[in-house]
């Protein structure tokens, strides 16, 4: 995913094994990563290009890197709501930032608000 978010730009599977010098993928490791992404919707096809003479199709995130963070936290099995309130706060050691926790104090009065 650090590949996509880095070229911010559709990408083939040829372009993808290029930028990602620093992994050893092999040809059939690419295709099961790519299908697994595709099934999970962290990336979609948004067209095809011809390199060389074979046609290779093009790929795009559809999550930032938070929301990919935050789907694989959600997608641990012992993973239930009641986590939240911890995650926010191991999020928040060393780093308080008060504009941040007004921030976040509106947020969850606006989803209060919503909800009754």
């Amino acid at each position: 995913m650090e590949v996509f978010w880095e070229a911010d730009r559709p990408l083939a599977k040829p372009e993808i094994l290029e930028l990602s010098v620093e992994r050893s993928w092999g040809e059939k490791y690419i295709h099961r990563l790519l299908n697994s992404l595709l099934k999970s919707k962290a990336i979609r096809v948004v067209g095809k290009v011809q390199l060389s003479n074979k046609y290779s199709r093009m790929f795009l995130t559809t999550i930032s890197a938070n929301e990919y963070g935050v789907m694989q936290i959600k997608s641990r099995a012992a993973f239930t709501k009641k986590d939240i309130p911890e995650l926010v706060v191991a999020m928040f050691e060393g780093n308080k930032d008060n504009e941040i926790i007004e921030e976040l104090e509106q947020i969850l009065t606006q989803m209060k608000e919503r909800d009754e």
